[in-house]
């Protein structure tokens, strides 16, 4: 619910780096969606959600979303891609778990991996940007921390955790800009 509510303000930042002229157009239904958060009961259906937004806000969030989309040129992440990284990554955090590596670097590897496995379930949310993250923190940390550096280059572990991060992160320059916000909110609306 959480990654659903940051929708909003993800939506308007790129629309007024976009479109600043559409200002009045994302505040009416911004108005309305934090009006339909507010009123919402977490043990109701979704629709009592929508039934909290009136038929404008519909209209600009769809508009929003198409202008978005077509702006951005790309395409999504392939769900089988995902699936396909995600397995793997289960995998690389049960042998990280299982491994004699330092605690810390233990510790390190196990949260980042949860946290990138947490950012591809979340993708049909909040897109790739988690998952770019992720991939930077897991990779940019052997910069700072030489025993962490040396289990990601030396082991066998860390050879499988470079090489899906390495697929992960190619499939990602096929889909960056901003797609996942569009899609996002489309997938919502349909929903």
């Amino acid at each position: 619910m959480g990654k659903v509510m940051e929708l909003p303000s993800q939506i308007i930042q790129a629309l007024q780096d976009i479109y600043p002229e559409e200002q009045n157009t994302w505040q009416h239904w911004n108005n309305q969606v934090g009006h339909a958060f507010i009123s919402q009961q977490l043990q109701s259906q979704w629709g009592t959600f929508i039934n909290n937004i009136d038929s404008h806000s519909y209209t600009y969030l769809r508009l929003h979303a198409k202008l978005l989309q077509v702006q951005s040129r790309t395409k999504p992440l392939e769900a089988d891609t995902l699936k396909k990284i995600r397995s793997d990554l289960d995998e690389c955090l049960a042998e990280t778990l299982q491994s004699d590596f330092d605690i810390d670097v233990k510790r390190y590897l196990a949260r980042n991996l949860r946290k990138l496995i947490a950012a591809i379930d979340e993708y049909h949310i909040t897109g790739t940007a988690g998952i770019l993250d992720s991939i930077e923190i897991i990779m940019g940390h052997q910069v700072i921390d030489p025993k962490y550096k040396e289990v990601i280059r030396n082991s066998e572990i860390g050879s499988k955790i470079s090489t899906i991060v390495g697929t992960a992160a190619d499939a990602l320059t096929i889909v960056l800009g901003l797609p996942q916000i569009g899609q996002s909110l489309n997938y919502l609306l349909g929903k």
